[in-house]
Formats: structure tokens, sequence, C-alpha cells
């Protein structure tokens, strides 16, 4: 017959058999308390069991009448307690039973039933037992009893308080080959009532074992290694807790694994780790992005100032109005620059993101759908991205969870959610090579949001019909913030008006709803500026006071302004007769401060950088020999703003 063995870790268990010491050891546990190791122990376990074993839950039923009177016309009711008579019984009760099988199963029951005896038992109650344990093999353990002792060993998982003939029967099971888990979510009283010595089975200590990592988990591994765990004490199980729940668990995951396919190794850290200085955040390189002892709600741990290889680090941050007006322009103007002197790719959409053009929409494979699972799995298979399958698996993960997400508001339907989901991936297809061409980890691309009609309207008839259009780009801006990349929305203008006449509060109200997740960053300024669209190219930027106010002014007022402040500025230039007193207004808002330049001075050019002016009024211009050159007249021009390229 087979040994009890103790486990070296969590792992043994799933062990063939030639691999556990002298071929002749099984596993006999009682599980009494809960760590999240355990847990993912039992999942496994209970999967094991289903393929390869039995699993009960509860009692094992006793033989009713039609069982017993089966087994009577079958076998007889004599009975001898001797190991010949029982083998023999086996042989013609259970027939595909190999000779080893056969022979472990009866010398174990033998043993049992002789230690009742010494207990008292009449021959009777001997006889009895005895009916009860082959009627139970039969009905059953019947699938197990030609796999005891193979190499690959069976398994037996209990749930509940085991009786003693139960704790018998599995006994003889165990014996003859065949590992056993209980599962006792009450502790352990009541089994030492049946065995004080704990002879038959071990208790699971949870405390004295140690880690290791078993098919890219973590598991416990015995006395002897190194890094013991701290908090790994076991604690009472989860009132929810039983294989009712796990089964649940499984058919979820089940679920899911239908719905993404293989899931992605990467994960999102977005805005954990950012320090709410709006664009400076997102200026930040990608290699410096890093949660400085923050808990990442992604992986629920702290990193303590490192970068994990397997998070991506994105912003998702929505700036409402703008901090300077004076300002603003130049500032974006710069922003959009340093991304692109970074080389990092960047998309930028002003008013709104264009619906699908018919061409657009008729590349989206699809079908009439049941249930959403079934729309979600179709759809998704439009998702493609070849050469970096991990990205792929992002994609689909961002737009299945984004999708489910949408699928549970109570007054959306299968075609609501198949216009919005269709919008979804025109869009991703439209921009995909824009901000993932040669994506390599740990890339993160930038896509910017001018926003305008988009998300603050309410949208047209058709699309509040379709249940696409503005509710549409919310949702693709969520999904893109799934991915690495940046997403920076920009709503500078809070008074502005759409076509359909919305106020600005109502503007404010869709805008929140349209954008609503709980991963949005949002900062709020009280200055407001009409801007349609970011000032990629300078010159082009000409405004109005009409345009930067909202509203017209009084031509009379705005000279006696003008003059107001010459004055006040006078004053401080004939404190020293020079701009001593000038200079930091005058480089708050000087546009190619820190930019490159080319200065033409006659017959002679040359390059470098703006370094702003001196006291006298003269450009500082920074070469490449680190010289700086006071330019007094000549034509300066900027890169990007003033036609130098």
């Amino acid at each position: 017959m087979f040994r009890h063995q103790k486990i070296q870790n969590l792992d043994d268990f799933f062990k063939n058999l030639s691999d556990r010491g002298t071929c002749q050891d099984i596993y006999f546990y009682r599980i009494n308390g809960y760590t999240e190791e355990i847990e993912q122990f039992i999942w496994k376990y209970y999967e094991t069991a289903r393929r390869r074993g039995v699993v009960i839950e509860g009692k094992i039923p006793n033989p009713d009448e039609k069982n017993l009177s089966y087994y009577g016309e079958i076998m007889g009711m004599d009975f001898v307690l001797s190991q010949e008579f029982i083998s023999t019984s086996l042989e013609k009760w259970l027939p595909r039973m190999k000779v080893h099988q056969r022979k472990n199963v009866a010398d174990s029951i033998y043993n049992s039933l002789s230690s009742l005896r010494r207990e008292g038992k009449n021959d009777n109650m001997l006889r009895n037992a005895y009916i009860k344990f082959m009627c139970w093999l039969y009905y059953k353990f019947e699938r197990i009893v030609n796999l005891l002792g193979e190499e690959e060993i069976p398994k037996i998982l209990y749930e509940g308080e085991i009786s003693r003939y139960e704790l018998m029967l599995i006994s003889i099971l165990a014996n003859a080959g065949c590992d056993v888990v209980l599962l006792q979510y009450h502790g352990d009283k009541k089994y030492l009532e049946l065995d004080p010595k704990s002879a038959l089975s071990d208790e699971l200590q949870i405390q004295s074992l140690k880690r290791t990592e078993i098919t890219g988990q973590e598991r416990y591994m015995g006395p002897g290694a190194e890094n013991a765990l701290s908090g790994s004490e076991m604690k009472a199980f989860p009132a929810e807790f039983n294989l009712k729940w796990l089964r649940e668990q499984i058919q979820r995951e089940m679920n899911a694994e239908r719905l993404y396919g293989k899931k992605p190794e990467l994960l999102n850290c977005t805005n954990a780790w950012i320090s709410g200085k709006g664009l400076d955040d997102i200026r930040t390189p990608v290699m410096n992005r890093r949660l400085e002892g923050k808990s990442d709600g992604a992986v629920n741990e702290t990193l303590n100032g490192t970068s994990d290889p397997k998070l991506f680090y994105n912003c998702f941050l929505l700036i409402n109005g703008v901090e300077d007006k004076l300002t603003y322009l130049n500032e974006l103007y710069q922003f959009g620059q340093e991304l692109k002197a970074a080389g990092r790719p960047v998309v930028i959409v002003n008013g709104r993101i264009q619906p699908p053009s018919p061409e657009e929409i008729a590349g989206i494979r699809r079908q009439n759908y049941r249930n959403t699972d079934e729309l979600l799995m179709n759809l998704s298979e439009n998702i493609h991205y070849a050469s970096e399958p991990e990205l792929q698996r992002l994609m689909v993960k961002a737009f299945v969870d984004i999708m489910k997400e949408e699928a549970s508001h109570p007054d959306m339907n299968l075609n609501k959610l198949t216009g919005k989901a269709v919008y979804l991936l025109c869009w991703l297809k439209r921009y995909q090579v824009q901000l993932f061409q040669a994506w390599k980890m740990p890339e993160i691309s930038c896509f910017i949001y001018m926003a305008g009609n988009g998300l603050a309207g309410s949208g047209s008839t058709e699309s509040r019909v379709s249940g696409s259009g503005n509710e549409a780009e919310g949702l693709f801006l969520k999904m893109l913030s799934r991915l690495p990349t940046d997403v920076l929305i920009l709503n500078p203008d809070r008074n502005h008006k759409v076509e359909f006449g919305e106020v600005p509060e109502k503007l404010q109200e869709n805008f929140r709803k349209n954008l609503q997740d709980k991963m949005l960053y949002e900062l709020n300024f009280e200055e407001s500026l009409s801007v349609k669209e970011f000032p990629e190219e300078m010159q082009d930027k000409a405004t109005s006071l009409l345009l930067e106010g909202g509203h017209e002014y009084d031509r009379n007022q705005v000279i006696a302004l003008v003059m107001k402040y010459f004055e006040i500025n006078y004053e401080k230039f004939v404190q020293t007769c020079d701009f001593a007193h000038l200079l930091d207004d005058y480089h708050r808002i000087l546009a190619n401060l820190n930019q490159p330049v080319r200065v033409i001075d006659g017959d002679r050019s040359f390059e470098g950088i703006c370094r702003g002016i001196d006291e006298k009024g003269e450009l500082l211009v920074e070469k490449q020999d680190k010289e700086v050159v006071k330019v007094s007249a000549g034509e300066v021009s900027v890169r990007g703003l003033y036609s130098y390229v």
C-alpha cells in the first residue's frame, strides 16, 4: 500500500508519482484556514479533481434500497472478513480494476474492518460496513478505482465535516494510491473527534511554508527554503467561500477567456504616478515615470519608487479653463513641439472626432447578436495589430472592458451598443497607426483632444437615436486611456455654445457625463479662452478681443486701458532708462523663449537658441558653441513659428 507523506510545497500535490520520493507517496491533508495562496491552490486542485478524481460536496449519500437491491442481485449478501474474499468480490464488482489496485484496496478494506472488530463491532455490523463501502466504491468512486496508483495520481476533494465511515473509505482509497484534500470551513474540532492523533491525515500549516513560483503564480514551498513570507498566517475562510462559489468564479473566468482571448501580461498604471501638474506630467519622459511610494490600484501593491516592467505608465487628463490667457497658446505650442522633439507619436483632434465614414463603417465585420457576450466576442475580432500581439491583447481588453461597462446601463440595448462599438472600432483603426506604429514597451504616445462640440454637446438627433456620436467620443477617449498613450483633453472655453443652443452649465454637465471615469484626473481653472484649434503653427493664430473674451468691447475703453498700462510700464522704464524692470513680464509672454531661431543680419545669418533680451532690449541668442550673441537689428525667424523650418 501507499505511504502518507508530508508536502514540501503546495505544488507537490500536482507532481506525478515518479517525481515523489520512492514512488509510493500520497498526500492526505485537511485545510482549516484561508489565505489567497490557499484559494489559488484549491482552485487548481478542484479543477484537477473534476478532470481526474472525485469532488464531494456535503455527505456521501448512504446506499438506498435500489442500490442495495442491485448489489444483492450481483454479489449476494454473504460476507467473510478475509483478504481473499474481499479481493474476489472486488474482481466481480469492479472488474476494471487492475490486479495491484485490487490488492491494495482489498488489503486496506480488510485493515479498516479489522480495526472495527477490535473495537467490538459484531459480524453483522462489519457486514453492513463492508456493503456500504462496496456500494460507495461503485456508485461514487467507480470513475477512479482503475486510476489508483497510476503515474498521474487521482484526486479526492471533500467539502464539509466528514463522518467516520466516510473517512474510513477515503482513507482506504488514499492507501491504494489517491491524494485527498478535506476542506473544513469550521475548523478541526469535529475531525479530531474521529482521528485524535491525526494518524490518517495531516493538517495544512501554511506558516511553515515559503514562496516559490510555479506556472506563473506565486506559491509556497517547504522548510529549508529562503525568503520566508511575512503576513502569511491563515485566517478563517470568507463567509461566501465554498465550492459552489468557486465554480461560479471558474465560470466567470471561462466566460472572460472567451471574451478576451489570451489576457495581456501588461497592465496600465494610469495617473497613479502623476504629480498633478498637468502638462508637466505628460512631458515627463517615459523612463522617468514611476510610483513614488504610492499604492498602485492596478497591482494593489506599493512599488516604492520603482518601475514595474509589467506596467506602462500613462496619463488621462482633463484641463478645464486656462491658467493664464496671455500665455496659454504659447504654452500649448511649446508643449506640442517638445512632444515631437522627444520623438513621441502625437495625434491632435480639434473640436470633435469626425464620425466614421461609410467606408470605415463598412470595414467593420458584424452580424446580428443575441446577447452582449456574443456581440463583444464577434466585434473584437476586428481588432488587429499583428506586429505586436501584446498590444493587440491590450486593445481587445480595453474595448471589451469599456463596452461591458456601457452594456450595464439600464437603458442600453443591443442596437445602441452595436452602434457605439462600431464607432470605437472605426476610430481605433483610424488612429492606431499614428499612435502605435512600431510600438515597443514602454513607449507612450499622446492623443490630444481640443474639446469643442464633441464632448460638450448632446449631439445630433441621429446620434442620439443611434447611441453613437458624442457619447461614443467619451467612450473612445476612455478606451484609449487603457492603452499605452497619454490622453489629454483640453477644454479652455468654459462658456462656449454649440449649434443646439445649450447653455454653458448644460455643456459642462454633458462634459462630465460623457467623460465619467474613475481614472480621469481633472484640473480646473477659472479663466476661459475661446480656442478652436491646438496651436501647431503660431502664424495661423491671429485672434480678436471678441474671440478671446466672448463678447464685444467698447473701443474707447480698450484705448483707455492700453494707455493706462503703457503709463505704468513707462514709469518702470524711466527709473533706469532701460528694460531692467520689465524683463520678467516680457520673458513670461515671449513666444520664442528657449526656442531655436535663425538670425538674418544683412548677408550674415546664423542659428541658435533664443535666451530672451537684455536690459537694452537686445536679443540674446546662444549659438551651438555656447557663445551668447547680442542682436540689436535684423530679421529673426523661429522654427515652426515664423516659417523657419
